[in-house]
């Protein structure tokens, strides 16, 4: 039994020693995305695409041709489903004319939700091209 018990207490050990390992490998990537982020945890449309490393007008315009964002009256409010999944949510606030306007702000879930998204489609894209590109510029002709 006490061998069993010491086996046990290695093991936890051996859990907790990597979960604090990933903790202290994560650290400076949570950090750098919480800057990101307002007090209330959320981003505007271009901040979120600065925070996943996304051309800004490229990734909007990602967002409208998904339909995650809806071009209404001048305005780019987020569609229903992503509010009602909590990946977004629908902020009023003034121009520079004063006028109340509609915004779209990414949550934290919905900023990780989006960078998933994007890294797996345009961003992925866009990383090839961006190789091959350095790769013909090496090219001595």
């Amino acid at each position: 039994m006490t061998q069993e018990l010491t086996a046990e207490v290695a093991q936890e050990r051996q859990g907790r020693i990597a979960a604090e390992a990933t903790v202290k490998e994560q650290r400076p990537m949570v950090e750098a995305f919480e800057a990101f982020l307002d007090d209330r945890g959320m981003c505007n449309l271009r901040t979120a695409a600065r925070a996943i490393d996304a051309p800004s007008q490229l990734f909007i315009d990602w967002l409208k041709d998904r339909r995650y964002v809806i071009r209404e009256n001048g305005d780019l409010p987020p569609a229903a489903q992503m509010r009602k999944d909590g990946y977004m949510k629908l902020r009023a606030a003034p121009d520079a004319n004063g006028k109340l306007r509609n915004q779209a702000m990414v949550t934290r879930a919905g900023l990780e939700w989006l960078r998933q998204r994007w890294h797996v489609g345009p961003g992925r894209v866009l990383a090839l091209q961006a190789a091959q590109a350095q790769r013909q510029g090496r090219l001595d002709i």
